[in-house]
């Protein structure tokens, strides 16, 4: 699998960079394309247990052939009255025997792990969040617009006009784009250089409906506390396939703040027919986050004659796979976990099976095996079923309508594709209908792919899937993980379709809005539209299957699923209402230098299920230096939908130019403009909006955020509007800012952070570790020197400048590649973690809490509103630090002239052979520190040597960064410095030590000798702080240290 990802990503690496030297330096800009499909951000969740579901007094077959003792248990629940006969009548069904023995029905189930219920949100914090009003206008609607091509279209206008302002060519209107690519480039080179036209031509879209809403929409609190996954591997022992007992297994796990898991249930994802586990891997990490669920991703053979386990399509796998949670202990599942780097004693009762294409028929048919199979008191366990385009062989054989039947009461979902040859024409979406009337099964994407799914694992697999199959419509895939994790979370919460806590739910041939694309409640007719192909393809099968009396399930085009189609489809309670993302782009006219600036901007507008717009407020996110707006789509998408805001990211010229002066990213006059924007009616902001495609006026609350330099850009631009000497109206609206990794200049910046901390208006950073581009950490540190004993914001452990840069299209994925070569690779988990912090904190600022009182954000380990300085937070496989990380060092108690004994280093040349290895610092007169290193050759007794040297801090403020020399006297204080305290203990009692490059390490404590688990807890946060070099003991005394 390693080997796998391995190869996908280098060929990703070379097919990105070949790409970038074809479009030459002149690649400035891309069209966007479409709603992306990510989704993040923690979501509420409840363990509430539903109560045992209704079973015939008959025990299992598995227990009666072991002559195991009756079980008995009772169900109020609605819709399980009829499971008793249910399955009493499946007990008659001829069942091959399972290679798995199973435990008796007398061994007692284990308690579920219990999970406090969703609480809606506090009515002190929604009273204290301000209130929004927006003039309201008629609604528009309407999807059969394609909005990339009106996009291109107006966009090429608008470069046309351009380019005829400048003089320099004249575009006829029947003129064609070269491509999208460099016409874009050269739109934006231009508008950078000030060419622009007077008067923009508006982009024509799809309107969507005006913004109407009062108090702030945000998810019932407290949320599951989700700051992360963590995915670990192993083999599950599975029994079943012709040769062999084991399969490889993907898991995630939802980590809590503090690193623990706390998860409400398991979901077993199994994929389709040809494909592997780690096709999956978004949507895995999706389904944990969201619904707080340990996630465990198989994978099977797709051909029953296997060497390596498990079979997709054989009964005895199925069988195997009820039979794993049938056991009260979950023997196999928990070794699995563990084995993967589980750290709990015992997993969640509750469970969930899914599975995409055949991967959802085996999840049917396993579900139907736990029921008859499985002591009655465990059915409970089981809360649903959700297949992503299922397709079961059973829907041709009658054996899905006896699955279904034993499933009697237990939610079957279905997220379909319209019938194509990939999902059988239908036919399992069909036999569902056919077999619950009057209940909800699921729904049907518009014009959606059978891969829907599956993308997001990398743009290059993404491509090859939608090639094979067919294109996924903008939207699809984020729908996917919508609709999924709110029926999910239902299940756990014991909700139903008719009274939603999370999910949402529409009526047979009732559509969801959900962003750019929609869902329609099935049965509908869409789920039987053919394309042209699949038409002639489908006529064919029917044709020549009539010789032999084969024939394709009916399709079933409408009939009642439970809900009334005349009431419109339910707003979840505990979530903000928000089903996707749609986008628009246009031109922003700011009024800077004497002719006006033209910005291009990307528009994000977040959507209910009935297309109305009901956001909080407005988020501007401007990029950084070199920066495009596409290289922030994957941000801009999960900041619309996690806090419910429309968020606008223009472009804005990086230098200045004699054309316009001060019309740049640092220009003065480019921040008053845009902070004058924000006054009085803006009608700049609405009239982009509109073009966009929004209708009506913006909300009038804001936030302002920006990366790198846009940080500098978005606290000085918030500065202005808060300088009590500007009058500026907008400073009542202004609710926060947010810079990921923010790079400010210094005297603005201090002067900035004065206003708003004379208005009350919180500024958080993000922050990358130390490294050149972001001035070795220097705004991170003077935040923190203005603000003492306060948090301030975060740092990433060995963050990357870029951990804010993902986007949805082509030139944003080259953009993330280039910026991991130039400037340095985000670790694993980092993007996400960045993203799930800024939503939090967003969804606090509308609240009204904070780091005091925190609600939605991730603050400190513990989350409970104690603000610790250096304090690590768990973010999955990320790791975060309260800042300042580490805390301004004592140079008096470092260097206080008793040696450092080292632990464990990464052996350099000059260290090799040594043992008893110490370092001893103490303040010279002038106040630079004195460096003693020194160690035995070979054997503790052995010859002694050492190597006297200075140190210098080049940090004064921090003393964290130092430069030493040992040959050419006193070495220079200037960054970076080449000896690095990456962390230390309070009582400083032990540090890390590392430098710029992150190369060497060394672990150093103030005892001669350490237990062995403390130096493995050391040496692993010398990996997660970015220490990469082989770290290996270092022999002390006599004894070696024992690992």
């Amino acid at each position: 699998m390693t080997q796998r990802r391995v190869v996908l990503g280098t060929g990703a690496v070379v097919l990105g960079l070949g790409v970038a030297l074809l479009s030459g330096p002149a690649l400035a800009h891309a069209d966007s394309g479409g709603a992306g499909e990510s989704s993040g951000g923690a979501q509420a969740s409840s363990g509430t247990s539903s109560p045992a579901r209704g079973k015939s007094t008959a025990t299992s077959r598995r227990a009666q052939s072991a002559n195991q003792p009756d079980t008995t248990a009772t169900d109020d629940r609605p819709g399980r009255s009829n499971r008793a006969t249910a399955k009493a009548a499946a007990s008659t069904r001829p069942k091959p025997t399972s290679a798995v023995s199973t435990p008796g029905a007398t061994t007692p189930e284990p308690a579920a792990v219990s999970t406090p219920s969703a609480a809606e949100t506090p009515a002190a914090a929604v009273s204290a969040a301000p209130s929004i009003a927006v003039e309201p206008t008629p609604a528009a609607s309407g999807l059969g617009v394609s909005r990339r091509a009106v996009v291109a279209a107006a966009r090429q206008a608008q470069i046309n006009q351009l380019i005829a302002s400048a003089g320099t060519v004249t575009a006829t209107s029947g003129a064609q784009p070269a491509t999208g690519l460099a016409a874009t480039a050269m739109f934006s080179l231009l508008s950078g250089l000030a060419v622009q036209p007077r008067q923009t031509a508006a982009t024509t879209t799809t309107a969507l409906a005006p913004v109407t809403t009062s108090a702030p929409l945000l998810p019932a609190a407290p949320t599951n506390g989700v700051t992360g996954v963590l995915v670990g591997h192993s083999t599950l022992v599975m029994p079943g396939a012709f040769i062999g007992n084991a399969v490889a297994a993907d898991w995630y796990f939802p980590t809590q703040a503090d690193g623990s898991v706390k998860a409400q249930g398991v979901i077993w994802l199994q994929h389709g027919f040809a494909a592997t586990n780690t096709f999956y891997s978004a949507l895995a990490t999706n389904l944990a986050q969201q619904t707080d669920s340990i996630v465990v991703a198989p994978t099977l053979s797709s051909l029953p004659l296997t060497f390596s386990g498990g079979c997709l399509t054989c009964v005895s796998s199925q069988q195997a796979a009820a039979a794993m949670f049938e056991d009260p202990n979950r023997t196999a599942l928990l070794d699995s976990a563990l084995a993967a780097g589980y750290t709990g004693v015992a997993l969640p009762t509750r469970f969930v099976l899914a599975g995409h294409s055949a991967g959802g028929g085996f999840a049917t048919a396993t579900a139907a095996d736990f029921i008859t199979g499985s002591p009655v008191a465990q059915d409970a366990n089981l809360a649903g079923v959700v297949m992503f385009d299922g397709v079961s062989n059973g829907a041709l054989d009658g054996s899905l309508a006896q699955q279904l039947s034993e499933l009697n009461g237990v939610p079957v979902y279905q997220i379909a594709a319209p019938a194509q040859g990939w999902n059988l024409f239908g036919a399992t979406t069909n036999v569902l209908g056919a077999a619950r009337p009057g209940q909800f099964i699921g729904v049907v994407l518009q014009g959606g792919s059978h891969v829907d799914s599956m993308l997001g694992v990398n743009p290059l697999f993404d491509a090859v899937l939608q090639l094979v199959t067919k294109p996924v419509p903008a939207g699809n895939t984020a729908a996917t993980y919508t609709l999924s994790t709110g029926w999910i979370n239902d299940m756990y919460a014991g909700a139903t379709p008719e009274d939603p806590k999370y999910g949402l739910y529409a009526a047979a041939n009732q559509q969801i809005i959900m962003g750019p694309t929609a869902a329609f409640g099935l049965p509908a007719a869409q789920a039987n539209q053919l394309s042209f192909g699949d038409k002639i393809v489908k006529s064919l099968i029917d044709t020549v299957g009539g010789l032999f009396g084969f024939q394709l399930p009916a399709p079933v085009n409408s009939g009642n699923n439970g809900l009334d189609p005349n009431t419109a489809v339910v707003k979840p309670p505990n979530t903000n209402g928000v089903t996707g993302v749609r986008t628009g782009s246009s031109v922003l006219d700011i009024p800077c230098g004497p002719y006006g600036y033209v910005a291009p901007a990307n528009w994000y507008f977040p959507t209910q299920a009935d297309g109305t717009v009901q956001a909080n407020g407005v988020i501007w996110l401007q990029h950084g230096f070199l920066g495009f707006n596409d290289w922030y789509g994957t941000l801009a998408q999960q900041l619309a939908q996690q806090t419910n805001s429309i968020v606008v990211a223009p472009d804005i010229f990086w230098f200045n130019t004699p054309l316009c002066p001060g019309c740049y990213l640092g220009g003065e006059q480019m921040r008053e403009a845009v902070a004058s924007m924000f006054e009085g009616s803006r009608s700049a902001l609405n009239v982009s909006a509109n073009a966009a495609g929004f209708q009506g006026a913006l909300p009038q609350k804001f936030i302002l955020t920006g990366h790198s330099a846009g940080g500098n850009f978005a606290t000085g631009v918030a500065g202005l509007i808060a300088d009590p000497a500007n009058n500026n109206s907008a400073i009542s609206d202004l609710l926060g800012v947010v810079m990921f990794d923010g790079v400010a200049q210094a005297d603005l910046f201090a002067q900035s952070i004065g206003y708003l901390d004379a208005a009350g208006i919180p500024d958080y950073q993000i922050a990358g570790a130390p490294q050149s581009w972001n001035a070795w950490g220097a705004t991170t540190e003077q935040y923190a020197l203005l603000h003492p004993g306060q948090f301030t914001g975060v740092q990433i452990d060995n963050g990357s400048h870029t951990d804010v840069i993902a986007g949805d299209n082509l030139f944003a994925w080259l953009g993330e590649i280039a910026s991991a070569i130039i400037v340095k690779p985000s670790p694993p988990g980092a993007k996400a973690a960045v993203r799930t912090l800024a939503t939090g904190w967003i969804n606090d600022i509308y609240a009204g809490t904070g780091p005091g009182d925190p609600v939605y954000g991730t603050y400190g380990n513990p989350n409970d509103g104690t603000y610790v300085p250096n304090q690590s937070i768990v973010l999955g496989e990320a790791g975060a630090t309260t800042v300042p990380a580490p805390p301004p060092v004592d140079v008096a108690r470092y260097a206080n002239g008793q040696p450092w004994y080292e632990q464990g280093s990464v052996k350099l040349p000059f260290e090799w052979g040594l043992t008893n290895t110490t370092a001893t610092y103490s303040v010279n007169p002038d106040g630079s520190v004195k460096v003693e290193n020194s160690g035995n050759f070979l054997v503790p007794n052995g010859p002694r040597v050492n190597i006297v040297g200075t140190a210098v801090p080049v940090n004064p403020a921090f003393n964290t960064r130092l430069n030493v020399g040992f040959f050419f006297g006193t070495p220079g204080n200037t960054e970076p410095g080449n000896y690095w305290i990456l962390d230390y203990a309070p009582d400083y009692s032990w540090a890390i030590v590392s430098d710029p490059t992150g190369f060497s390490g060394y672990i150093l404590t103030r005892d001669q000798t350490v237990p062995a688990a403390e130096y493995d807890t050391l040496v692993a946060r010398a990996r997660q702080l970015g220490v990469w070099g082989p770290i290996t003991p270092t022999r002390q005394d006599s004894a070696a240290i024992a690992v």
